[in-house]
């Protein structure tokens, strides 16, 4: 199984998450992400669900993050926005969420994978965003 999803920062410093409505993941945040589907490119996937997820429509940057466990393959991107209107699926989603990155250590027992996110913020802190080079 392949993820994609998006780290998105605002001009405030904050990063945008979602807060899963998912009975296993009841309550959890995780930043905008999901199954990439069958025949659909990784950059194509990822806008997809990020524009499922809150609404946003996004350009794709670079990439922060390739992750692998025993369950999925992750693929994760540094995003901005270019269309802002919020607007999610409430059937999946409880709300989104603009979060300092102080909120977000805070909060890490909430976060859905947290080494993942935490780490991924990371790399967009410290400007270790690749090049879409890398994936083509």
């Amino acid at each position: 199984m392949i993820i994609v999803g998006g780290i998105i920062k605002n001009s405030d410093n904050k990063y945008l998450l979602i807060k899963e409505r998912k009975e296993k993941y009841y309550g959890m945040y995780n930043i905008p992400a999901g199954h990439l589907e069958e025949n659909e490119l990784l950059i194509d996937g990822a806008k997809r669900e990020i524009k499922e997820e809150t609404g946003y429509i996004v350009d794709i940057k670079g990439i922060v993050q390739v992750g692998d466990t025993e369950k999925f393959t992750s693929f994760i991107f540094y995003c901005e926005i270019i269309s802002e209107q919020e607007s999610y699926n409430s059937d999946e989603i409880l709300s989104v969420e603009w979060l300092s990155l102080d909120e977000i250590n805070n909060i890490a027992d909430q976060l859905r994978s947290p080494e993942l996110i935490l780490d991924a913020i990371k790399r967009v802190e410290d400007k270790k965003v690749y090049s879409l080079d890398i994936i083509k």
